[in-house]
């Protein structure tokens, strides 16, 4: 049994690019995912409805990514309840559905990330007939709003309406922390009972997720998780012989949508490759982790899996992140140390000089630990670059 009750210890590695240089993680998914073609190319064309179980099957569980769900919805409705209405209507029919969310913690490095790449203005869901922003993209790039809108559709899904869908079936639903059970018994009502072993402060699906296949193992037979998300896939080929049943993937959209089977993924990459998977994606960078310029995922997978090695070090490499995180004599620490404490009055010694650059946003998890400051200080620190150019050297405080 692995625990995602508390948030995870993410790895941060640190790399010399200056600025935060993100690489595109679906390379690592399409390497995998060629292997799964080559292997079963012919039973997918011939034999993939004998072979693996449909995902519209009532007797299968099913596990989705909502807000990946919520992000490809095209035609959008006039107002908010309809829209709550159109995401049900789309939902998997089976007995067991989980409605998986992110949740959003202020000062995360996450949210640091999410910053990075935009956000928007906050807009307030009065009440069920609220109309739609024109730009529902935008409105997805608040983590007030995302927060806000899960918070309205798990309301709406409570109302008596719903309640004839509901009979026979229970909808696990995440709202932050929690995560409550929407069913009913008599097509009127809704009962609403919150489930304390799914209840996570997890903050992103993708690990909640393998949570809640690990909690609807002892119920079913097979489980079908919905998500495009690479994370996810890396997840579940890493964790899959801790869940039971077999598990699998639907991920595509239109005549690219497609069913891949973890177990037998698993089995043809190898046991150790997939349980060195999160290791190498976090190594080659991540959400929450710079990456080697110009490098990708695709060779260094490649070089990983034929050298057993390098499948050990990525294997073992969670249980060395003290090694990353605990060191104090990196370049940021020192930068950080002396902004801190120029901040509070003090100054540097005359032979200090800065090194290059500034810190990027994974530096930030060391730095709120060995400062004290928040990780919005930090940050601030970090880019205020007035500041930087006063302790350029030492003299620049005589």
């Amino acid at each position: 049994m692995i625990h995602l009750e508390n948030r995870p210890a993410q790895l941060y590695v640190k790399i010399s690019p200056d600025t935060l240089h993100m690489e595109k993680k679906q390379q690592i998914n399409l390497s995998v995912r060629d292997l799964w073609r080559r292997r079963y190319n012919s039973m997918t064309q011939s034999k993939a409805a004998a072979q693996l179980p449909s995902a519209v099957e009532s007797d299968h569980a099913h596990v989705v990514d909502g807000n990946a769900l919520i992000r490809s919805l095209v035609s959008l409705p006039a107002t908010f309840d309809e829209l709550a209405a159109l995401i049900f209507r789309i939902l998997p029919k089976c007995r067991s559905l989980h409605f998986v969310t992110d949740s959003y913690y202020p000062s995360s490095i996450k949210d640091i990330e999410r910053k990075w790449r935009g956000t928007s203005s906050p807009y307030v869901i009065a009440g069920s007939r609220t109309k739609m922003l024109c730009d529902f993209g935008q409105f997805m790039n608040n983590s007030h709003n995302k927060t806000q809108l899960i918070t309205f559709i798990l309301s709406e899904w409570q109302k008596a309406q719903y309640a004839a869908s509901l009979v026979g079936r229970t909808v696990y639903f995440v709202c932050e922390e929690l995560c409550s059970a929407l069913t009913s018994s008599d097509g009127v009502t809704v009962s609403t009972s919150i489930i304390s072993e799914l209840s996570s402060s997890q903050e992103e699906a993708d690990t909640r997720i393998v949570l809640h296949c690990l909690y609807q193992s002892r119920q079913c037979s097979s489980i079908v998780v919905q998500s495009p998300d690479t994370d996810v896939l890396v997840l579940l080929l890493a964790f899959s012989a801790k869940i039971p049943v077999n598990v699998l993937l639907q991920t595509g959209t239109g005549a690219n949508k497609r069913l891949i089977c973890i177990a037998t993924l698993r089995q043809s990459i190898g046991t150790d490759v997939a349980e060195a998977l999160p290791g190498l994606h976090a190594f080659t960078g991540c959400d929450t982790n710079n990456c080697f310029v110009r490098k990708g995922k695709k060779k260094p997978y490649e070089l990983m899996k034929n050298n057993p090695e390098f499948i050990n070090a990525f294997v073992h490499l969670p249980s060395l992140n003290a090694i990353f995180v605990h060191q104090s004599d990196v370049p940021a620490n020192q930068i950080l140390r002396i902004c801190t404490k120029s901040r509070d009055g003090d100054r540097p010694s005359q032979e200090w000089r800065r090194a290059s650059g500034r810190p990027p946003a994974t530096w930030i998890h060391q730095i709120c630990r060995d400062t004290g400051v928040t990780a919005t200080e930090a940050l601030q620190l970090a880019e205020d670059r007035p500041l930087w150019r006063t302790i350029a050297t030492a003299g620049g405080f005589g």
